[in-house]
């Protein structure tokens, strides 16, 4: 056995769905093991939405504390990064 045998590195790799992306990727997906999540449904985008909203919630809250920010300085920062889509 070598220490090769005791390691096994894996990757997550994220992107917007774009066509011009997934072509790039297109070649290492073709050679190696992949899964794809695709939230291209209806549904599935309202459900993956709402859990960032939940995530951008949580770190605005944090950068408030850890910045000292006022109130409407933390409405003004959630509400600009939650008015991005997707």
């Amino acid at each position: 056995s070598t220490d090769s045998d005791k390691f096994s590195l894996k990757f997550l790799l994220t992107s917007r769905p774009y066509g011009h992306i997934r072509r790039e990727f297109q070649e290492l997906k073709n050679r190696l093991p992949s899964i794809h999540l695709s939230g291209e449904n209806e549904d599935e985008a309202n459900k993956i939405s709402q859990e960032i909203d939940l995530v951008i919630q949580s770190r605005v809250a944090y950068i408030g504390k850890k910045r000292s920010l006022e109130p409407d300085e933390l409405t003004f920062l959630q509400e600009k990064l939650t008015l991005v889509p997707q």
